[in-house]
């Protein structure tokens, strides 16, 4: 909608986040072979799947809505 409404899209390439992120409460934190655990547990769950699997619906869904989203010829936006 963006795009045809003349904006630019644009997108910054990053690394993916860590499991748990050490920027805050570095004394707590994980070390990475645990996180590399708690990640393998967390992914053996199949009801982790099914939520990933529900979020992409929405995400397609929300796209196919876009898509045929009439974008008005003039906005009230600045």
């Amino acid at each position: 909608m963006l795009h045809r409404a003349g904006y630019r899209i644009d997108y910054i390439e990053v690394d993916g986040l860590d499991w748990e992120t050490a920027d805050r409460y570095q004394t707590t934190s994980a070390r990475v072979d645990e996180q590399l655990k708690l990640a393998e547990a967390y992914d053996n769950d199949p009801a982790h799947w099914a939520m990933r699997v529900e979020f992409a619906m929405e995400i397609v869904q929300a796209g196919l809505e876009a898509a045929e989203y009439v974008v008005p010829e003039t906005s009230d936006c600045p």
